[in-house]
């Protein structure tokens, strides 16, 4: 393609509506680019610098656009790598040069913190604008952002994600490498995580990858321990690599060692080491906090020996791509003779995720997975587990950043290392953010029509790329139903506690709708009077809060004073609610 033709490509992606799919339309030409320049072939080096040109040229045209091009953070390192390849080359031009320093003058490379994939891989940006401009006037605060990111990870000794193993570990390896982290890399307090990722493989070679887990399961751990073999040799973990990888996956099969010395050619005749296998409580943060993670139940590495994981924690969600919030005694990984009978990944956006078996009450509330839902007229308990919300909370050392949070979720700044920020406390995870003070509680029901996966984007924030949402977690209705609300309570070690019986109309008590928007926009109105009212309820006679919902979100706000240590005195938080509506059978809702 010619050098205009790439700037027109890359300017139709203007046309994205998605905010996720515009974010990463442009890394496909920045790989072919990477490829190209990447060969050390001149003719296809000349090529690269064309596409390189072309993007550029795009970029530069769109400078001061309310809607601005986005180079990924999984793309970052490799557009800034081949910009520096070329001028190493000498095929870096004055204008080549100009447009380069222009592109880095607008990016923010301080992003986001925090041990996982995102982190990482801004991070290994930064450092490669830093390698391509090292006398730029920010290059140290680029390379100071990156430590800082390794350090999210080394301290704690572990990954806020239980899953996410194939995004992860190679990318926090390969940033240690980066910035010269190899004795760390090796060391004992990073070899009882890797042990740990280890300790998921069972006899069989089969795992489960839990959370946003791809959900290729055996090729994410493949990958994982790859990585950990190239910077910490070990024959356990060569066991574990050859066992998920001989593991095959469904449309291999089970395959054979001629296919493994293909792959891993290196490690022909190297030892591998069978692990001790018994029952045990594994833990996060293995050398530090020593969070208990998970319960592994096997008798011994005996192929086809049963194999079997429950969730010890209780928050599977754990900052960031782990899914639900209610984990605890879950049942994660069962096998026996060598056949995955339950996976559960803990997250439910998409039907590639649901267990095998879903072992659960088929009336189970919250959070409501794949159940057969709630039925009208009838009164029913939910809660939720508070302890998630330490996370979220900022702390002395966590403080709130104001630039990037937003009105549902606080992103906040290390005043230790205040390079970007996080969008959760790692003190949590270690048990010192338990104290939270309760200010606002906000409930939103969401209602979406019949016309199918349009409606999703036209009502929740970021979600017009999950396809079929509604059509698992709600029924949809194209007529108002009414909600019926009463005491809501917490409840934990020091009993249970009834915070708002909603038998009356408080000052405390606000009301709010979020209309459709397809701009993504999402303006709040008041909603209308005659969509709440407390109402004496036929079926109790007691006085509830009823709420007629519509397409839409609708917002209800409790203001509250209430200071609360959700370990150790009230760790839940619930209601009563029932739903009256005319479509016949059960109903689901997201709130």
């Amino acid at each position: 393609m010619t050098r205009s033709e790439v700037k027109q490509r890359i300017l139709q992606h203007m046309q994205i509506k998605d905010h996720v799919t515009f974010y990463h339309s442009n890394d496909k030409d920045i790989y072919a680019a990477y490829d190209l320049v990447n060969s050390g072939d001149k003719k296809e080096m000349l090529q690269g610098k064309t596409i390189l040109l072309g993007i550029l040229d795009a970029f530069d045209s769109n400078k001061g656009q309310p809607r601005t091009l986005e180079i990924s953070f999984f793309a970052r390192e490799k557009f800034f790598d081949s910009l520096r390849i070329l001028k190493e080359r000498n095929m870096m031009d004055t204008e080549l040069n100009r447009l380069s320093e222009s592109l880095v003058n607008r990016i923010s490379f301080c992003e986001e913190r925090g041990p996982n994939n995102r982190a990482a891989n801004y991070a290994m940006g930064a450092l490669a604008a830093a390698r391509l401009f090292p006398k730029h006037k920010d290059a140290k605060l680029w390379k100071a952002y990156a430590e800082a990111v390794w350090n999210d990870w080394y301290e704690p000794g572990d990954s806020y994600e239980p899953a996410y193993v194939a995004h992860n570990i190679p990318r926090l390896i390969a940033l240690g490498i980066k910035l010269g982290k190899q004795k760390e890399l090796k060391g004992d307090k990073l070899k009882q995580v890797y042990y740990k990722f280890r300790n998921h493989v069972s006899s069989s070679g089969l795992v489960c990858s839990t959370g946003d887990g791809e959900p290729y399961d055996q090729e994410s751990y493949v990958k994982a321990f790859a990585a950990i073999m190239e910077v910490c040799p070990d024959p356990t973990i060569l066991w574990a690599l050859k066992k998920t990888y001989l593991a095959g996956n469904m449309k291999s099969g089970r395959l054979s060692e001629e296919a493994f010395k293909k792959a891993y050619p290196q490690y022909v005749g190297m030892e591998t080491k069978v692990p001790e296998m018994q029952a045990s409580v594994q833990c996060l943060f293995p050398a530090t906090y020593q969070s208990k993670d998970r319960l592994i139940l096997a008798p011994s590495r005996k192929v086809g020996a049963p194999f079997a994981q429950f969730w010890i924690q209780d928050d599977c969600n754990v900052l960031y791509h782990g899914g639900i919030s209610d984990t605890r005694g879950d049942l994660i990984h069962y096998e026996v003779d060598g056949t995955m009978i339950i996976a559960d990944r803990g997250r439910y956006e998409w039907p590639a995720w649901n267990n095998t078996l879903l072992v659960s009450e088929p009336d189970a509330q919250y959070p409501f997975r794949q159940t057969t839902g709630v039925y009208s007229g009838r009164w029913y308990n939910s809660s939720a587990n508070m302890r998630v919300t330490r996370g979220y909370m900022p702390s002395e050392r966590y403080t709130i950043n104001s630039q990037k949070s937003t009105d549902v979720h606080y992103a906040l700044t290390d005043q230790k290392a205040p390079y970007g920020y996080m969008w959760g406390n790692p003190e949590a995870v270690a048990g010192n953010n338990d104290l939270i003070n309760l200010r606002e509680i906000r409930l939103e029901f969401a209602l979406l029509p019949v016309e199918g996966e349009e409606s999703v984007g036209k009502v929740f924030p970021g979600r017009t790329w999950f396809g079929g949402y509604e059509k698992r977690n709600v029924c949809p209705s194209d007529v108002p139903v009414d909600i019926y609300i009463s005491n809501l309570f917490i409840a934990g070690d020091k009993g249970e506690k009834v915070m708002v019986p909603f038998d009356k109309l408080t000052d405390k008590i606000s009301f709010g709708f979020i209309a459709p928007d397809k701009t993504q926009q999402f303006p709040e109105t008041e909603l209308a009077k005659e969509d709440y009212a407390i109402v004496t309820d036929s079926e109790t006679g007691k006085q509830v809060l009823r709420i007629r919902t519509k397409y839409g979100r609708t917002v209800l706000r409790i203001q509250m004073n209430e200071q609360i240590n959700v370990n150790d005195d009230y760790s839940r938080i619930g209601l009563s609610y029932k739903y009256v509506t005319p479509i016949k059978g059960w109903t689901r809702y997201l709130f």
